[in-house]
């Protein structure tokens, strides 16, 4: 079975968003993210819920975890929620996210299943510190717990990967030139899909590869 991608869009405005949608439907990506950070006027999520029938992430990235937010946490946590009543599939909150459990079963109440993520702009974790996020994540009962370093040699790329072996199901890979590698890998050794931007000129993390080239590269591995 050919490995999940969703896609990364960054939601500057809503025009651009439908646009970009509908657009990439012709290329049927498994998941489509929002990424509500990167709006600066607000974005209706109903709006993009009405566009298509492929499977919403919404995500409002913080600053410290690689993201463009910098408002209000009360506002943030608003712009997910909205996207949670109007349909959307997935919720990417951050395990750093303050009240994380209130919160989280506020967004599930709405409707919506739960990514509790964690991010390193440094670097990657340790297992220890992966199983720790990994019960953080479960506590507050996500359906996936997704998490992403910063790979500063290749050897680090292994340890996204031993983590998917042992829990399967979740997402775990590596930021930056360096950890492309697991980025393509993590998905054949459980991981629930990988993620891709739109084009080259929308990429919203280091080493995140465009839609079209990673699926030439899953149809050379098959």
């Amino acid at each position: 079975m050919r490995p999940k991608i969703c896609v990364s869009i960054q939601a500057n405005n809503i025009t651009k968003v439908i646009k970009t949608i509908k657009r990439l439907e012709s290329q049927a990506p498994d998941l489509i993210e929002i990424r509500f950070d990167y709006s600066k006027n607000e974005v209706e999520p109903n709006k993009i819920r009405e566009t298509t029938k492929i499977p919403l992430i919404a995500t409002a990235r913080t600053r410290v975890e690689g993201g463009l937010w910098e408002g209000n946490e009360k506002v943030r946590i608003n712009v997910l929620t909205k996207a949670s009543n109007s349909g959307f599939d997935y919720i990417d909150l951050e395990a750093s996210t303050p009240n994380l459990l209130q919160t989280a079963l506020d967004i599930q109440g709405a409707g919506s299943n739960l990514i509790i993520s964690h991010h390193d702009l440094i670097k990657s974790p340790s297992f220890n510190e992966m199983e720790e996020i990994q019960k953080k994540s479960k506590i507050v009962g996500s359906s996936i717990c997704k998490i992403v370093g910063t790979v500063n040699n290749y050897v680090d790329n292994l340890i996204y990967l031993e983590y998917l072996r042992k829990y399967p199901g979740n997402i775990a890979f590596g930021m930056g030139v360096l950890g492309i590698s697991s980025r393509i890998i993590s998905p054949y050794m459980g991981g629930k899909w990988t993620y891709a931007s739109a084009n080259q000129n929308e990429v919203v993390t280091p080493g995140q590869l465009t839609l079209e080239r990673l699926r030439k590269i899953f149809d050379l591995m098959e």
